[in-house]
Order: C-alpha cells, then sequence, then structure tokens
C-alpha cells in the first residue's frame, strides 16, 4: 500500500488535527519522494540552498549549529512524526545541520511544491505556521525548564521529555534507549562530559534511574514531573 500524509500511522504527529479529513489528500501531492538515510549521514548542510522540509518516518536526528569559530552546538534531537529543516524559510539557507542518530526514513516535500499548492490551498498556509510554532513551542518550553536547574535536574528534564515524545507514538513512557551520545547530550544541555557522567551515577544512587549503556529506566517518572514543576514555581 502506499504511504501517503492521509493513510500514515504518523498523521496525528505531524499533521495538525485542525486539517479537515477530506484536505488530507491534498496533503499527499507534497510528499513525492522518500530518502533513506544512514546513521551519521547529513541530511542537509548548514548553509546550503533551501529546497525542501522533511517529515521523519523512522529514525532520529540530531540538529547542529557550527559557529564561526568551527564549534558545534546541539539545538534539538528529532524523532518520528517531527518536521526538520523549517529553519530554512526564513532566508532560504538551511541555518543548521540534521544528521541522523540511526538509520531513518523521512519524506520530502519540496519548497516549490508548497509555494504551488499553498497559492490553491489556504489550510496549507495555516498547517505550515501550526508546525513551526509548535516545534518552536517544544524547544522553548524544554529550555525554560532545564535553563536554572542543576546537572541532574537538567537530566532529568531532558529524559522526561523525551519520554513524554516516546509515550506519544505509543512507546513507554518510562524506559527507552537513547540514541545520542553522552556528548550530544552534553552539548544540548550544556554541561561537560564529566559532569553528565557523573550526574547519571549520581541519579543512579538516588534510585531515580537505571542505566545499562544506552538504555534508561525512570523510576517514578509521575513523581519527578512533580518535582521539576515545584523546582520551576
Amino acid at each position: 500500500m502506499t504511504i501517503n500524509c492521509s493513510n500514515c500511522s504518523l498523521r496525528s504527529l505531524c499533521v495538525p488535527l485542525s486539517i479537515e479529513e477530506e484536505d488530507l489528500t491534498k496533503l499527499d501531492q507534497l510528499v513525492r519522494q522518500r530518502k533513506k538515510i544512514k546513521k551519521n549521514e547529513f541530511l542537509y548542510y548548514q548553509g546550503d540552498r533551501f529546497d525542501s522540509i522533511f517529515a521523519i518516518r523512522t529514525g532520529f536526528f540530531k540538529t547542529v549549529v557550527t559557529n564561526p569559530d568551527g564549534l558545534d552546538r546541539i539545538l534539538s534531537f528529532s524523532m518520528s512524526g517531527e518536521i526538520l529543516g523549517l529553519d530554512g524559510f526564513s532566508s532560504n539557507i538551511y541555518q543548521s545541520n540534521s544528521v541522523a542518530l540511526e538509520d531513518s526514513e523521512v519524506c520530502i516535500i519540496n519548497q516549490s511544491d508548497i509555494y504551488k499548492l499553498s497559492s490553491s490551498f489556504q489550510p496549507l498556509q495555516y498547517y505550515l505556521q501550526k508546525i513551526l510554532s509548535s516545534e518552536i513551542v517544544r524547544e522553548n518550553n524544554l529550555l525554560m525548564v532545564i535553563s536554572h536547574l542543576n546537572a541532574e535536574d537538567k537530566i532529568l528534564a531532558f529524559l522526561i521529555n523525551l519520554g513524554q515524545r516516546f509515550k506519544q507514538r505509543h512507546y513507554a513512557e518510562d524506559q527507552f534507549y537513547l540514541r545520542m551520545s553522552r556528548e550530544d547530550i552534553g552539548s544540548y544541555l550544556n554541561l561537560k562530559i564529566e559532569t553528565i557522567s557523573r550526574a547519571f551515577k549520581k541519579l543512579e544512587m538516588r534510585g531515580l534511574l537505571e542505566v545499562r549503556h544506552k538504555h534508561v529506566k525512570i523510576k517514578n517518572p509521575a513523581q519527578i514531573k512533580d518535582y521539576l514543576w515545584t523546582c520551576n514555581h
């Protein structure tokens, strides 16, 4: 069976609920091609001409910005049902690099098709605005939560956020495999790798986590959420 927006299992994540059922078939016109990306392969590079956005069908990506000094900083981690390449709309240049953290597959949505369809399909413009705003809100909410926390609490907030996103995809909220390295987590949370390692060990000693290599089990996530909420109020 051909997989498209109207019958994709990820539509509730990728497509805003405000899109009417009869309009979903029009969105199918946008997805003309899919692409498999190997682990550690770049989907696009910072500075490349913007020509497409990408909906993640399977897999996991990190979004990385390289500053003028050549130093990398991870801005986000993205999983199935989320959109990559939205930063290209502002200047027709991708403002970041996108790298696969595991073998992945994306739906390619060409810029020219977006503009062509949006001229005759008004809901598409609202659809894209909703996607962009939801991505910004998701990242900003997490960054606001972790901005004033100590290293251990930053990691807890990061893991709880991941767990909630896995839960939306009908996976376990309290145990999952980390696709990113501890160096990646450190770059995202602005913590040194030594600090990350110590914090994970302390969280295990406190009985909040079980960590086996990259597999993490969160003990009592509801209690941790309450604790983090208290830290931010």
